[in-house]
């Protein structure tokens, strides 16, 4: 079964403060089978959505959340990267997002809806947190998986400091 995985942005991902754009775009490539997990459906969709942290106002992390591998960091310094760079290597990446929606669609071939991921870009490029901002899809591993997956995502170095950012996907089949 294929499915699609379409950016729910028609240019560049969003600043954390901007609202997607509404033009979708269709990724490519043929997804690769993985082992599927346990569904994890529930009724309400938003349930899949990580809370955010409190953190102080100095920007450091108030701890780990229960069921989250990492603590969200505020940064205290703001860099810039450019969205169409985001946007590169998040396209460069759809066939992880893919392996992570195929199991869903074995277990609901209809299994659709939109999953917006909001990552920190450390000074490095490497992604220092992660979390579900947005979910309308009904199975939460599927969201929980491509979350996991943004997690190993190496941008160019900002300039300036940390970057935040919020990519929106919209999953289909088809």
């Amino acid at each position: 079964m294929v499915g699609s995985v379409v950016a729910c942005a028609g240019g560049p991902p969003p600043p954390v403060n901007e609202p997607p754009a509404k033009q979708p775009e269709t990724a490519s490539s043929a997804p690769a089978p993985v082992a599927s997990s346990p569904p994890v459906e529930h009724d309400d969709p938003s349930t899949c959505i990580d809370p955010p942290e409190a953190t102080p106002a100095e920007g450091k992390p108030t701890g780990k959340r229960k069921g989250h591998q990492a603590a969200e960091a505020v940064p205290s310094t703001f860099g810039r990267l450019a969205p169409e760079q985001i946007q590169t290597i998040v396209r460069a990446n759809y066939d992880r997002v893919r392996r992570c929606y195929e199991p869903g669609l074995a277990r609901d071939p209809k299994l659709s809806g939109r999953v917006g991921i909001r990552f920190v870009i450390g000074r490095d490029g490497q992604v220092s947190s992660t979390r579900i901002a947005d979910c309308t899809l009904p199975d939460c591993a599927v969201a929980q998986c491509i979350r996991d997956e943004f997690k190993s995502l190496t941008f160019p170095a900002p300039e300036g400091g940390a970057v935040t950012a919020v990519y929106p996907l919209l999953l289909e089949p088809g």
